[in-house]
């Protein structure tokens, strides 16, 4: 048996760990707000319409960003460590995967004979002579490219057999699909002392659903066994507790007996202030998006379901028994685009370090690129129409700061007005984030809260319009609403999102007049006060874009407003933030403008320790969940444009760091 001793000391150890980890902290806060300073904007010269190639970055920026990071580093290191493959993505090997996904994050169907399983790979690294030739020979000799994904790999569609490995050559799509990412992923497979990883994952998503497709079942639960699904619009109160509803689930306990029917105590101060008054917290009056105006129509709603349940058999809440409510233009909406991909090649480059010595070398630079519309004359010859939806995604190195450049486009169109594009960093194996299987990504160990932090440059050269919702950060993550970690049981699971949106254009639906669109409270940034949703003088209501609780939660606080149960195969909790001076602690954004066009920024975000404040629902009388990530990403979301659009940003530096103490 252990002495009291060592108890003792390893008790002491932990603790002097602690205080200089608390230390540290301080003194990175304090150099971060000394030191960080406005960048100057990439210069970038493309062609609209066809693949982009060309960008060229000004020296200031790379300098004032090295300037910022460096000063940062020798504290920030001794704390934080990269849990990813290619962290800060300074590995001189391309590591990208492609996939796609409709509405549900499902497959469904590939499409026509040209249309393989919707799963790409670029896996490349330069090879230069053989470690059998001389060293004479072996630096004279040519370089060339080694792929290690090949063209058939790429084509493989459902039901045809892997070329190696024990992998299920299923022919239900859906199945297939997730079999040749772990394909891919087994082609792709890179060591390091952390652990295998395999590619950073381009993720593509049509947001068009046809609601008679069958091919996104729902996750709201059935009458028989719980509520309902609905918008909930319950009473407006004076007070901080609705009525015969937990405001705050995780911190009270579950009362016995009928749930409906028991007098739940209150939680938190009366506040004595008419719902109606006027907040200086609140947004300026204006119109709602029809989706989110038909979320608050509040006459009637059980017997609006129970006719649309009767007439088609199916749980629709009132936003979604509108067909119009979701852009479809007929058969067919709800496709995977055609993916062209220029496999990487040797790339020659020259040019200046912030130091003024000039270098040459060879790097790698490829790209995928294509379009969702099927019917473009222009395919035959890999081009895409200007009327066309479109994407592109191209990787570079940056020759100054050996950053790779991932540079984005994406462009909207009448047939395609809701579409996303996002780099994301998943984990390399288990669940990530929005997906109940196996995966494969960047991503060694899983973040947890607050206990990481994430760093990238950032530069928006095109918003998208008012409807792109620019995720400067989107993590994603899954635990079920009593606590437990996700099984992959999806009637349970719980895949629960956490997104700052940076387009000034994006407005708060969350406001006084739409409380089931706030999260039931907010954790104020210095008091770590509990500030509730109907204290309309306290509650900042521009902190919020938008909050839905998940279908299957049971004791949701009212009024409530649950996500839809379509486009996930699980149910969903999505937490939409917007730059509020509330988050700037953080590191993110405090003001509206901040890291958009023309304000080209690298940003050190304290994601674990903003995630760890946001309100999340959990069944009351459970022990609060770990919140791990395993997605986390940067793109955007063009949700339901009402003209064609385009969105072009450039993402490099791209690292997540965990604490190692």
């Amino acid at each position: 048996m252990p002495s009291k001793l060592l108890h003792i000391s390893l008790a002491m150890l932990l603790l002097a760990c602690t205080v200089q980890g608390k230390k540290r902290m301080s003194m990175l806060e304090e150099e971060q707000d000394s030191i960080l300073a406005p960048h100057e904007a990439i210069n970038f010269d493309a062609r609209e319409g066809n693949h982009p190639v060309k960008y060229q970055h000004n020296g200031n920026h790379r300098a004032v960003r090295e300037k910022t990071w460096k000063a940062m580093d020798d504290t920030y290191d001794s704390i934080y460590k990269s849990v990813l493959g290619d962290g800060g993505m300074r590995d001189p090997r391309v590591r990208v995967a492609l996939e796609s996904w409709n509405f549900c994050n499902r497959v469904g169907s590939e499409g026509g004979t040209n249309m393989p399983s919707p799963r790409f790979a670029d896996c490349a690294q330069i090879v230069c002579g053989s470690p059998l030739t001389s060293k004479e020979q072996y630096e004279g000799a040519a370089c060339e490219v080694e792929q290690l994904v090949n063209v058939a790999d790429d084509g493989l569609k459902s039901g045809q057999t892997f070329p190696q490995g024990d992998f299920v050559d299923y022919v239900q799509p859906d199945d297939y699909a997730v079999q040749k990412e772990l394909y891919l992923a087994s082609l792709c497979e890179t060591t390091s002392e952390a652990g295998p990883w395999h590619f950073w994952m381009v993720m593509l998503k049509n947001g068009n659903f046809d609601i008679h497709s069958g091919l996104c079942s729902s996750t709201a639960s059935s009458p028989s066994q719980s509520r309902p699904f609905m918008f909930y619009p319950g009473k407006i109160t004076t007070s901080s507790v609705a009525s015969g509803r937990y405001l705050n689930p995780q911190m009270t306990q579950m009362p016995a007996g009928d749930k409906e029917s028991q007098n739940i105590p209150q939680l938190g101060p009366i506040v004595s202030r008419n719902i109606s008054t006027a907040s200086s917290n609140a947004a300026e009056s204006m119109p709602l998006p029809s989706i989110v105006q038909a979320l608050l129509k509040s006459a009637n709603p059980v017997d609006n379901l129970y006719r649309q349940q009767q007439q088609e058999q199916m749980l629709l809440p009132p936003f979604i028994a509108n067909k119009g409510s979701f852009p479809c233009f007929g058969h067919g909406c709800m496709n995977h685009p055609r993916v062209f991909h220029n496999w990487s090649k040797i790339n020659d480059q020259e040019g200046y370090t912030n130091s003024s010595e000039f270098i040459s070398s060879q790097t790698l630079s490829g790209s995928f690129f294509g379009t969702y519309d099927l019917d473009d004359n222009g395919l035959a010859n890999q081009t895409v129409s200007l009327d066309s939806s479109y994407f592109s995604v191209d990787w570079s190195k940056d020759p100054q700061s050996g950053s790779w450049l991932f540079h984005h486009v994406l462009r909207v169109n009448h047939k395609y007005p809701w579409l996303m594009l996002y780099l994301r960093a998943d984990t390399t194996s288990g669940l990530s984030g929005g997906y109940p299987w196996e995966t494969r990504g960047m991503m060694i160990k899983v973040p947890e809260s607050p206990n990481f932090k994430v760093k990238l440059t950032l530069n928006v050269l095109r918003g998208g319009g008012s409807a792109s919702q620019f995720y400067l950060l989107d993590i994603g993550g899954c635990w079920k609403n009593d606590g437990r970690d996700c099984d992959g049981n999806t009637s349970s699971d719980v895949t629960r999102y956490s997104e700052m949106i940076i387009n000034p254009s994006t407005t708060n639906w969350c406001h006084p007049g739409a409380l089931a669109l706030c999260p039931p409270y907010h954790v104020d940034a210095k008091t770590k006060e509990h500030i509730y949703r109907n204290d309309t003088a306290r509650f900042p209501y521009t902190a919020y874009h938008y909050y839905c609780v998940p279908p299957n939660a049971q004791y949701a606080e009212e009024p409530f407003n649950v996500c839809d149960p379509y486009s996930n195969p699980q149910p969903q909790e999505i937490m939409q933030l917007l730059p509020h001076p509330e988050w700037a602690i953080h590191g993110y954004p405090s003001a509206k403008g901040q890291g958009w066009i023309g304000d080209s920024k690298s940003w050190t975000l304290d994601v674990g320790g903003l995630s760890q404040r946001l309100y999340f629902y959990q069944d009351p009388g459970t022990k609060p969940a770990p919140r791990r990530w395993t997605s986390v990403d940067v793109g955007t979301e063009i949700f339901i444009s009402q003209r064609m659009e385009t969105a072009e940003w450039i993402v490099s530096d791209f690292d997540v760091l965990s604490a190692d103490c």
